[in-house]
């Protein structure tokens, strides 16, 4: 086939989807445009799965009944993660894009949650040194 050729079969027609339907938003699924927000939710779809090791959604859903539950941001709950890991991926998955954090707030959230065992060292310290402040043995 001549490159004009393949240049009009992969063109995206209008009111078209585009994209992996599995990691789509429920905007993107609907056939509304791709934002930021959209980006965000499909990272909080791939969070899910590496942290869990299980897809956001049952794999024995046929194409139409994925592209249903994606259009309703109907994903599985997130199973097994700590609560700050899990609140995070739950946001970037609302269904509703302006209650997405940005990249910014996900990167941030990120490093905190990193930090976290950092934090619990400090504060076990600290409540080491004041227990033995206030040890009878003195």
């Amino acid at each position: 086939p001549s490159a004009a050729r393949i240049e009009e079969t992969l063109r995206t027609l209008p009111g078209g989807l585009m994209g992996t339907l599995r990691y789509m938003s429920p905007e993107q699924a609907r056939g509304e445009t791709a934002t930021a927000a959209s980006d965000m939710y499909a990272l909080g779809l791939v969070l899910q799965e590496l942290f869990t090791g299980q897809p956001a959604y049952e794999a024995s859903l046929t194409a139409p009944e994925a592209l249903e539950r994606t259009r309703k941001g109907q994903s599985l709950p997130v199973r097994g993660l700590g609560r700050d890991l899990t609140g995070l991926i739950e946001s970037l998955k609302s269904s509703t894009p302006s209650r997405r954090p940005t990249a910014l707030e996900t990167l941030r959230r990120l490093q905190w949650i990193q930090r976290r065992p950092q934090r619990l060292l400090r504060r076990g310290l600290v409540a080491a040194i004041l227990l033995a402040g206030k040890s009878p043995f003195r």
